[in-house]
């Protein structure tokens, strides 16, 4: 069995009367980075929690494993790691102590050396007896990481773990995810950034208003979605535009500042007449940029809502 998750007709509701997860129905496969895109408050928390356990009342089923979430929930527990968007530590504890501390949370010993490697996963080996609260956010968040996996989970769920940082910082964090990943643990990761997503995704899930609109991967449902890419002019003659308006591959043309960006589903065939009507001198562009269609394009065509709110 390839499922390391498997969730079917999953409803939950508060109250009986608000509705917040509808018919959910999921397959996620052992050792992929699953990412769960949706807007603030489309449900995937809710949905994560009750993955994990921590909601209760829903109908349907989850499974973990093969393990059902409502039966075998204490054996679900120590399969799994948890990796929240923010953390609040206490204000004077060091690094050692804080991974001490929360291995008494699993019932388990940690011994210097097994901090001392969870530490150099995350290139952290250095700030072992610093305090935490002196930490960058950077490194707060690798703190963060290397603590959900001191547990040698199954499943690991990483809540936008890069969020607020630098570019940098969050190309470090990939690799750190991508090297969890290698050593066998399927991760759940939610994220706004659809960099993060090409970068790191097997598999991605759109989520809105408590339901799914689609699951594949990511290039498959950006092809699959058929948008027009946009591709951004800049002329020396305003006037001329009116020749690029006779471009059958072209479905609409609006300006913008000094540019006019051409929408259209065929790239190739719509910059091979732009270059036509320049040897034509015709037009004379003084920039030309391709902008293509993207997850975020994809979902907003789906579900009419933004994924960054």
């Amino acid at each position: 069995m390839n499922e390391a998750i498997s969730i079917k007709d999953l409803c939950f509701s508060y109250n009986s009367n608000i509705q917040v997860l509808e018919n959910i129905n999921l397959t996620i496969n052992h050792n992929e980075v699953f990412g769960l895109l949706g807007p603030n408050g489309a449900g995937k928390t809710t949905l994560l929690e009750c993955i994990q356990g921590v909601k209760n009342g829903f109908t349907g089923t989850i499974t973990v494993n093969g393990l059902n979430v409502r039966k075998d929930g204490d054996k679900i527990k120590p399969l799994i790691g948890v990796q929240f968007q923010s953390n609040s530590y206490f204000d004077h504890i060091k690094v050692d102590e804080l991974f001490e501390f929360f291995a008494t949370l699993y019932n388990i010993e940690i011994t210097e050396k097994e901090i001392k490697d969870l530490l150099k996963k995350v290139n952290m080996q250095e700030y072992k007896r610093s305090y935490v609260n002196k930490l960058s956010g950077g490194q707060k968040q690798r703190i963060s990481i290397a603590l959900s996996i001191l547990n040698k989970p199954q499943v690991l769920f990483l809540d936008e773990p890069t969020t607020g940082l630098d570019p940098n910082s969050r190309k470090d964090l990939w690799n750190i995810i991508n090297d969890i990943r290698k050593e066998g643990t399927t991760i759940i990761l939610t994220t706004h950034y659809m960099e993060e997503v090409e970068a790191l995704c097997d598999n991605v899930c759109f989520i809105n208003n408590g339901s799914i609109y689609t699951v594949g991967k990511p290039e498959e449902i950006i092809k699959n979605a058929n948008l027009n890419s946009v591709i951004k002019i800049g002329l020396i003659v305003d006037s001329s535009a009116q020749y690029l308006e006779s471009c059958s591959t072209v479905d609409k043309i609006k300006k913008e500042d000094d540019y006019f960006y051409l929408y259209t589903k065929d790239i190739r065939k719509t910059l091979d007449y732009i270059n036509k009507l320049e040897d034509e001198k015709r037009i004379t562009t003084t920039s030309i940029n391709i902008q293509k269609a993207n997850l975020e394009d994809v979902f907003l065509n789906m579900t009419g809502s933004v994924l960054k709110k």
